[in-house]
């Protein structure tokens, strides 16, 4: 199943990456009080009463009204993501709860609504926003993407895989869905149905570089190491700048026979518990080697030995999504833990699981992260409760003559 794993600053480039010419306008204003319409819109799964409305004034706006209503969602989204880059939780979702409840056809907020929801662990409410994004934008990648995570999360994975080949049928031959799609195969066990895929989309495209390094990451998913080596080792023979997974460039004979003696010095140190030398020696090397993803990460352990978690977070976002293995997720989720971003880390636990099964570092680390988890989730709700309260109370004043 397709699994979020994003820290705050991530989620928020992963909700809506072009959000960079936004105005400058957080902190201008207050957030939204997100209305009691939004809650029992997530406890019915349908429309609100507020959603209905704007609905119904949609259809009869003029084309000026709807450039408003775009234009006045764009702002609210942008406030969200700075909310999130701040991690201001609660504040970004006020903003995309007010955009939504504005919008209904708003694809865009209602799906980063939905992903803001799933990162916490809430499928019911991720899967009810996810939906009604769907129905307003049915071929559009991105939204496919969160439904079909929100639907796995749900353990609804037969409609999540139907989701994602409608829209490959669609819109075939692009890479990141091609590597979302197979990611899906694999998560969720079905390892024949990604073969197929494999197999179908070599046989369309046999000079197709990304095509082999899918197949490679196909084979590397079930154990099957020496033939995920050949595949990648076909990908880079028609593409010589394809990542592929870290650990494997040394069966790629890509590694020199002979390690670097800085590196060798960089490593005993770390050995030794002096993460202060090794830092030392891993800044040094990446003056010469700075797009090196063996040294970023090694500065990042260090970095995370020292508790400098997000100077961590930053080497370790140097080394790209593709090439990460079961040891980078476990780096990741433990920057996470360190400052408390709990669904991230779970997520990381989750992907460093499904690249080595039966990790059990990672097995006690997901049940610890589960139990916070479990513990925010009860605290939230015990808070949501008391503002319900307290607006229900200001209500009865109100309406006392």
């Amino acid at each position: 199943m397709i699994r979020p794993a994003l820290g705050l600053a991530a989620l928020s480039m992963l909700l809506h990456p072009a959000c960079a010419d936004a105005p400058p306008l957080f902190g201008e204003r207050e957030p939204a009080q997100e209305g009691l319409e939004s809650r029992s819109m997530l406890r019915n799964h349908g429309p609100s009463k507020v959603q209905l409305e704007a609905s119904t004034r949609a259809k009869k706006e003029k084309p000026e009204e709807a450039d408003w209503r775009s234009a006045r969602g764009t702002i609210l989204r942008t406030f969200a993501y700075r909310a999130l880059e701040q991690g201001l939780i609660e504040e970004a979702r006020h903003y995309l709860t007010e955009a939504c409840e504005m919008d209904p056809q708003d694809g865009a907020s209602h799906a980063a609504l939905a992903r803001l929801y799933l990162t916490e662990n809430d499928v019911r409410a991720a899967l009810a926003y996810a939906t009604r994004a769907a129905e307003n934008n049915p071929d559009d990648q991105e939204v496919a993407l969160v439904l079909a995570a929100a639907l796995s999360e749900a353990d609804r994975t037969e409609e999540a895989t139907l989701v994602l080949e409608k829209i490959w049928q669609v819109n075939p031959g692009d890479p990141e869905f091609a590597q979302a799609l197979l990611t899906h195969y694999a998560a969720s066990g079905s390892h024949e149905m990604a073969r197929r895929f494999v197999e179908r989309l070599l046989a369309e495209q046999p000079e197709s570089a990304y095509g082999w390094r899918l197949a490679g990451d196909a084979f590397l998913a079930q154990g099957r190491l020496d033939e995920a080596v050949e595949a990648y080792k076909q990908a880079r023979e028609r593409d010589s700048s394809i990542q592929i997974p870290y650990g494997l460039t040394a069966d790629l004979e890509e590694a020199n026979e002979d390690m670097d003696p800085v590196v060798a010095s960089a490593e005993q140190a770390e050995m030794a518990d002096n993460p202060i030398a090794a830092e030392r020696l891993y800044r040094f090397l990446l003056r010469s080697n700075p797009e090196e993803p063996a040294v970023h990460l090694g500065l990042a352990r260090v970095l995370l030995a020292q508790d400098r978690s997000e100077e961590a977070r930053y080497q370790l976002a140097q080394v790209p999504l593709g090439i990460r293995g079961w040891r980078e997720h476990l780096l990741q989720a433990k920057i996470d833990i360190q400052v408390g971003n709990w669904a991230s880390a779970r997520s990381g636990l989750m992907l460093a699981i499904n690249d080595r099964p039966g990790l059990r570092s990672a097995e006690l680390l997901l049940h610890y992260v589960n139990a916070r988890l479990e513990e925010q989730r009860a605290l939230e709700a015990e808070q949501r409760a008391q503002a319900e309260a307290q607006a229900e109370e200001v209500a009865d004043q109100e309406g006392t003559p």
